[in-house]
């Protein structure tokens, strides 16, 4: 998933993009999530399994896009190690 957010910063050619306030969004008090608006939960994976007993797909940004996309299909995490995700 992460490959299609856009990235900030120079490139060679001199374009610039800098939109600090695309970086995170910030919500003080209760945050409900909402079915069906919500198509996958990014968390720590020490999380995830909260979120999809509560019904939500849920990855760890910080895993391969192999991995993602393994779990978000149901492969176990022996195959994904298998293979290199």
């Amino acid at each position: 998933m992460l490959p299609f957010f856009e990235q900030m910063g120079t490139w060679p050619t001199g374009t610039m993009k800098e939109s600090w306030w695309e970086r995170e969004w910030r919500h003080l008090g209760h945050f409900r999530l909402r079915q069906p608006h919500v198509a996958v939960v990014l968390s720590p994976a020490a999380d995830i399994d909260e979120f999809e007993g509560l019904g939500y797909k849920a990855v760890d940004p910080t895993w391969s896009l192999e991995r993602m996309v393994a779990h978000l299909v149901g492969l176990s995490e022996d195959y994904v190690t298998q293979f290199g995700g």
